[in-house]
């Protein structure tokens, strides 16, 4: 068995002042040191001049060797107990969590697998065919070769992450919805066209039906996720062009694709009995509507949807329009509720224990490790000010292509190069030491006088909220009986004294402590960095930070305006004469934060991405719908079920104590193209029955296309479900969402949309606008008027009686 020896702390309950009462600690922490020498890693990476490949290979494989060798056997110990056990660790690129999260993330990919088995066993109970359905979803995984092509060569994107993976669950339901309505039109045409003797001839009259509708969906969806392709998030953007690209993929090969796949199935599989577990052959018997007992030939789905369903829209269609009325209100009123997320995007849920493990150190220990949600700033010098980070020409997708560093030239006050000539006298090397002194000494006085920068105070047992390494070295120069050269009159005596203290061991008396440090260097090596691979002597950043009170959930209107507040206070600083700024430092001194300021203005801007974006694809949305209804009134009516549907969407996160993140954006803008769907199915319905009431229309649209709808929901459905099984936390955000967009959209296309069209739908050509049939004529070729659908067609919608509609 291995022996630890690990250094245990309690937590910060423990810790009690004069006069206060002792609190029992709920939470211990052991840590546990482990290094060199690792005989197995020894021989591979035995050079100290390693590359930036070679040292995360090497640390992949420490970070594996760890989890398999630690991880589980202190979980289960843990558990043997009955304690809850968090774990974690970095240190570069080894990161502990993001191991574990990777190892989770392959496990939860086999639920893809249980989605796919899904949805196949489904389209077969549908369709009675395994051929239909084997080969439906043969194409709907087909689509990614074609679409990576796109994606990489087109728009030029190299990145592939979690969101990506999402989009094949996506791409399952669009792509068995858009089969189901090809399939279902392909048989009603055979059933009411018996005139129709060769397949190339129903094939045309389907594709001029199910294509429209398709087309439509597609267009909707696509222009959807295209709007968050116009992000400014590299995460975001990148997800709108691949899922973009796999719905304009999936469209062409459901045209072309899969209708060579019907046609195989008519020319040898439609007269064969099929197998035991798919009866009865492709959905529909061929039946003409018109003849009599034409009724006994619809499935009983049609039926209910003729003789149940729609007559009940039509009676209550006005207390039906009331009530989502109401709930409109509602949900809108939650959904402007919602709040951008002060929290970066957790992968791992807060009860895994790997995933909970900094949430748990921030929130029950003190220290610089365990302070995890304070603000810290850095004062930079060493940086070009106006340009600290050249990102010109890199990758703004791929997350190691992060710039050229912007250097500022600092030869003139620091020299560590033994071959470098002495540069004489300098009185800008005196007042840049002197500045720095004082720079640290007014943060001091700042932090006492609790002034609007928020700088937190000293707390007996932790660093100094002020990091500051003239402090020490100062100190040092004192114990060496060297006050009287301070401050140094040259870069070379300047630059000596300071290698010399770094160098040195540490104080007894010094105030700040690196957990394993031995010598100064290792307690203020991030304070004072000089770029050891280059060859060049002003590659050198030197760095103040203050720990501020402020924690990183505050508002972001908050922490932008804290932002603006310290870059005020420091170039206010560096332009007061009193201060002794040197001249030539003018281009450098730079406010950084660790990614805390640059968060905030990240949600600001994610947020008002989100809300633009929901507004583009609605206005897209829109227009699509004019173009393909070519009715101001059915459009409309369309818009208004799909605002609904994204209003119900953002309140559902709301109720769920969600925030909008990146997750959420994405999601919020993509559901547009999403609930879309089922409303252009009916719509479409709807306008290509030529009679002339809307009641007549509304029972058509319901008994053509209610069970299709109803089939394209079941399949999304089932391949999002199994998501609600899996650990990381987008999957599962993901599925809720999906399966809320999903149902709502169901629900509210059959009753809402169904209701509004019994009300106000258009009679005969009301609502119908011109323009819109000759741009419908130039895109597709063929007018309106040349639609294959007649009142034949509409001859098995039974008429209505008065009495029975209210």
């Amino acid at each position: 068995a291995a022996t630890y020896f690990p250094a245990i702390s309690t937590d910060k309950r423990f810790l009690i002042q004069a006069g206060e009462e002792a609190q029992t600690p709920i939470a211990v922490r052991s840590v546990f040191q482990l290094g060199a020498p690792l005989p197995r890693l020894d021989a591979k990476y035995a050079s100290n001049q390693l590359s930036d490949d070679d040292v995360e290979e090497r640390d992949t494989e420490v970070m594996t060797w760890l989890l398999d060798a630690f991880g589980q056997e202190i979980l289960d110990a843990g558990e043997d107990e009955g304690l809850e056990i968090f774990v974690g660790g970095e240190s570069g690129t080894l990161d502990l969590q993001r191991g574990h999260a990777n190892a989770v993330l392959v496990s939860d990919l086999r639920w893809l697998v249980a989605s796919f088995a899904f949805v196949l066993l489904y389209l077969m109970w549908s369709t009675r065919s395994f051929w239909l359905s084997l080969f439906a979803m043969l194409m709907v995984f087909s689509c990614m070769f074609p679409s990576l092509f796109v994606y990489r060569f087109l728009f030029q994107q190299t990145y592939f992450g979690i969101l990506q993976v999402l989009a094949i669950f996506i791409l399952m339901g669009i792509g068995a919805d858009n089969v189901f309505v090809v399939l279902d039109t392909h048989s009603q045409t055979v059933a009411q066209h018996p005139e129709l003797t060769t397949f190339q001839e129903r094939m045309s009259v389907t594709l001029r039906h199910a294509g429209k509708a398709a087309l439509c969906t597609s267009a909707t969806t696509f222009f959807a996720f295209m709007a968050n392709a116009l992000s400014s998030f590299p995460a975001i953007f990148t997800f709108g062009m691949w899922c973009a690209t796999l719905v304009a993929v999936n469209f062409v090969l459901v045209c072309v694709y899969y209708v060579a796949v019907i046609a195989v199935y008519d020319a040898y599989f439609s007269k064969k009995k099929p197998c035991g577990c798919c009866p009865g052959g492709m959905s529909k018997k061929a039946v003409d509507d018109t003849a009599p007992g034409a009724d006994d030939a619809l499935s009983r789905g049609e039926k209910f949807f003729q003789d149940r369903f729609a007559p009940f829209i039509i009676k209550a269609r006005i207390p039906l329009v009331v009530v989502f009325v109401a709930l409109y209100v509602v949900f809108g009123y939650f959904a402007l509720q919602m709040e951008p997320d002060p929290e970066p995007p957790n992968i791992l849920p807060s009860d895994d224990p790997f995933g909970g493990y900094r949430t748990q150190l921030s929130g029950n220990f003190m220290g610089d490790d365990a302070d995890l949600n304070k603000v810290k700033v850095q004062l930079v010098f060493g940086l070009d000010k106006d340009k600290p980070i050249d990102r010109e020409g890199t990758d703004y997708s791929d997350p190691s292509d992060k710039g050229t560093i912007g250097w500022y030239n600092m030869s003139r006050l620091l020299r560590f190069n033994a071959t470098d000539p002495e540069d004489g006298l300098n009185p800008e090397i005196t007042e840049f030491q002197l500045f720095l002194a004082n720079l640290c000494d007014d943060l001091q006085r700042e932090q006492q006088a609790r002034t609007a920068l928020s700088i937190d105070q000293d707390v007996l047992g932790a660093n100094p909220a002020i990091k500051c390494f003239m402090w020490s070295f100062k100190e040092w120069i004192v114990a060496q009986g060297r006050l009287a050269e301070f401050p140094f009159k040259t870069s070379r005596t300047f630059s000596s004294a300071l290698q010399e203290f770094f160098d040195a061991p540490v104080s007894a008396t010094e105030r700040y402590s690196e957990q394993g440090a031995s010598t100064n260097g290792q307690v203020w090596r991030s304070m004072l960095f000089r770029n050891a691979e280059s060859t060049e002597d002003h590659q050198i950043i030197i760095t103040i930070e203050a720990k501020l009170s402020a924690s990183r959930g505050m508002p972001y209107q908050e922490g932008q305006a804290l932002a603006e507040r310290w870059d005020k206070w420091f170039e206010d600083y560096k332009a007061d004469p009193a201060k002794g700024y040197p001249d030539t430092m003018k281009g450098t001194g730079v406010v950084l934060d660790g990614g805390f300021f640059h968060y905030y203005y990240l949600q600001g801007t994610l947020i008002s991405e989100c809300y633009s974006g929901i507004a583009l694809s609605l206005f897209l949305a829109a227009l699509v719908l004019l173009l393909a209804t070519q009715n101001i009134i059915i459009a409309s009516v369309a818009t208004a079920t799909i605002t609904f549907i994204v209003a119900s969407t953002i309140a559902f996160a709301y109720f769920l104590g969600w925030k909008l993140g990146i997750l959420e954006s994405v999601v919020f803008v993509m559901i547009i193209g999403l609930a879309v769907d089922y409303c252009v199915h009916l719509a479409d319905a709807y306008i290509q029955c030529d009679k002339e009431t809307r009641e007549e229309r509304v029972i058509f649209m319901l008994r053509r296309m209610g069970m299709s709808v109803m089939s394209g929901a079941c399949t999304t459905i089932g391949s999002s479900f199994f998501l609600l099984f899996t650990t990381i936390r987008f999957f599962q955000k993901f599925s809720n969402t999906i399966l809320w967009v999903i149902c709502m959209s169901l629900f509210t296309a059959l009753f809402f949309f169904s209701a509004l069209m019994a009300l106000v739908g258009p009679n005969g050509t009301t609502g119908d606008v011109p323009i819109m049939a000759y741009l419908a004529k130039l895109v597709s070729g063929k007018p309106k008027a040349a639609s294959v659908t007649t009142a034949k067609d509409c001859e098995a919608a039974p008429p209505i009686d008065p009495q029975n509609v209210g």
